[in-house]
Order: C-alpha cells, then structure tokens, then sequence
C-alpha cells in the first residue's frame, strides 16, 4: 500500500488564519473590558473608604475637640459639639478654610488640602453643603463622585448635611 500524502489548500490556511484572529480578537475586547470593570469596581471602593473617613470624622467631635480654636494642633476637624448636635462655631470655621476660587483653587490651596487629609479624604476633594454652611467646592468636573447625608440638630432645629467626596 501507498501512503497517502495530506493535501494543504490555501482555503485551509485562510480558514485557520481567521478562525485564530477572530478567537485573538475576542480575547482581547473581553480582557479589555474584565480589566476595565476591575478597575472601576477598585476606584469605588476606595471612594466609598474615603466618603466613610470623611463622614465619621466630620461628624465627631474632633480631636482636639476645640480644634477650632487652634487648626494646627488639630488632627481630626469634627464639627459636632456632643451627640448629634452640630457646633456652630466649629461649622463656621470650617465654612472659613474653604477655597476663595474654586474654580482654580481648590486643587492647590493649603488649607483646604490640610483640611481634605485630616479628614481622611486620602486623594479625593471634599464638598460639604447644608442649609447653614458649606465647605470645599461642588464636583461640577467630576469623574467620580460620592455622597452621603446627615441629620443633626443646630439651634434646636434640623439641619440636612451633605457631604460628598468626588475626584
């Protein structure tokens, strides 16, 4: 008996060629997008770290709890006075330390960025906003940006806090 000798046609190769492209190309777009949503889904859990940093300290007494009196020995700026009752004066300080210009301050003034890492914000900026005071500056050009809000007493009267970390 002869041994048959295997026939390559040239429709063989092209079909193997793009069989193989299609199964490369495929591959690519699907670790394309797995890494993308891993990196989304890594960049939000550190925001929400950040947005729970900020909110438990903003909403403590601060350390010292007179931190108001004196910003640089301060560690942590809270602005409640005890409970959930919001002190004034520790309000209006903060109020005081945000950027005159947000518009092109707020990524290099000293105090606000002082304030941001003793707070917890890590890189992200910080927007405080209530019916009473503000601090930082609203997230217009923001790529991520998450909130949280509080009900604390002022005065004898309810006051809406929101805080937002945004970068």
């Amino acid at each position: 008996m002869q041994a048959k000798r295997g026939q390559l046609w040239i429709s063989d190769i092209l079909l193997a060629t793009m069989v193989y492209s299609v199964l490369l190309l495929l591959t690519l777009v699907l670790w394309g997008h797995i890494s993308s949503s891993y990196s989304s889904v890594r960049a939000d859990g550190q925001a929400a770290a950040a947005l729970e940093a900020v909110d438990f300290n903003l909403f403590s007494q601060g350390s010292p709890s007179d931190w108001e009196l004196n910003f640089s020995n301060s560690t942590v700026p809270g602005i409640i006075s005890s409970g959930l009752f919001l002190s004034e004066a520790k309000s209006e300080k903060l109020e005081s330390m945000s950027p005159i210009n947000c518009a092109t301050d707020y990524a290099t003034d000293y105090n606000y960025t002082l304030l941001r890492q003793r707070l917890g914000a890590g890189g992200y900026y910080v927007f405080v906003n209530s019916s009473e005071f503000y601090f930082g500056c609203v997230p217009v050009s923001a790529v991520r940006a998450f909130s949280s809000s509080r009900l604390v007493e002022l005065n004898g009267s309810v006051v809406r806090v929101d805080v937002v970390v945004w970068r």
